[in-house]
């Protein structure tokens, strides 16, 4: 049953109800994977983890770690410029993050694969 509403509200098959504003009842409709406050600190924490695990493995870490976490947050505050909430662009910058762990990490893909069993459990349950 909760599956089914999740996927219903993914795929936004209910129309908005009358007089709500059409970008807030999109906004709604995702928020079933924005997860707490507490739990939005600690997955900045394995983000950063997964951004300096992704450095070390080139060929300069020393520069490529800065140049990671630096790249990451430009990318975080457009997409929360670009999705026009803060939350549900960083829940997108998470996702975005395991997303790029799990293509350019070789030998800990684990910690990426963690993260997002970590970002949906914790994004259903908080």
């Amino acid at each position: 049953m909760l599956l089914m509403q999740m996927l219903r509200s993914l795929l936004l098959t209910d129309t908005p109800p009358p007089g709500a504003p059409a970008a807030r009842y999109w906004l709604e409709a995702w928020s079933w994977i924005v997860p707490g406050f507490t739990a939005s600190r600690f997955f900045l924490l394995a983000d950063l983890g997964i951004l300096l695990l992704i450095g070390t493995q080139t060929k300069v870490p020393f520069i490529a770690t800065f140049v990671s976490v630096a790249l990451a947050f430009i990318v975080l505050t457009s997409l929360g410029m670009l999705l026009t909430d803060f939350h549900l662009g960083l829940a997108a910058f998470h996702v975005l993050i395991v997303a790029v762990g799990l293509l350019l990490l070789k030998r800990a893909r684990w910690a990426a694969v963690g993260a997002v069993g970590l970002l949906l459990l914790l994004g259903i349950v908080t």
